[in-house]
């Protein structure tokens, strides 16, 4: 928006973005880095956990995943939340199918250039269950803290019905 309140249409040509594809997408969480003003986008794609950045126009960024889009995993899965650390790389957090046949935390870092960052869980999706077994936990929010430690907010169903707990864990990179 301008300082008047009104859409700025010099961004993405229209003052928005939307991801024009034959998939439903939907972007929960965005971050910008500063000292780029580039925009990176956590959310799902057709149910898949996905990522976008924008460069700071607002078109797709091609250096990217080489699209400015990348599908993070291939099964029912939301990426709720996103954050940048300190050298442009991208982590977020939500959840899906994991391992353990029930819906799980997921975290993930992505590199400057948007594919799986191989310093973190062995560039893998870190995937937590602290609900045990096939019982739901979900990742909704992410932070890194000053030693770049990563905090998870969600929710974890303990067994209770109808009863999910706030869930806060803290991963060391």
């Amino acid at each position: 928006f301008t300082a008047a309140g009104v859409l700025d249409t010099t961004y993405a040509a229209s003052g928005h973005f939307i991801d024009l594809g034959t998939e439903t997408s939907t972007g929960y969480g965005a971050a910008v880095d500063p000292a780029t003003n580039k925009t990176t986008i956590s959310g799902d794609s057709n149910s898949n956990f996905a990522m976008w950045r924008l460069d700071s126009t607002g078109l797709l960024d091609t250096t990217f995943n080489g699209t400015g889009f990348n599908r993070i995993l291939a099964t029912t899965s939301y990426g709720k939340r996103v954050v940048l650390d300190s050298v442009g790389r991208a982590v977020a957090t939500g959840w899906g199918t994991g391992p353990s046949g029930g819906n799980d935390v997921v975290v993930v870092r992505l590199n400057p250039a948007g594919v799986f960052e191989v310093t973190f869980n062995a560039g893998a999706p870190l995937w937590v269950n602290a609900a045990g077994g096939t019982a739901d936990d979900n990742g909704y929010g992410i932070a890194l803290d000053a030693l770049g430690r990563i905090l998870v907010t969600g929710r974890s169903y303990q067994g209770v019905v109808n009863d999910f707990d706030m869930l806060l864990m803290r991963i060391n990179p």
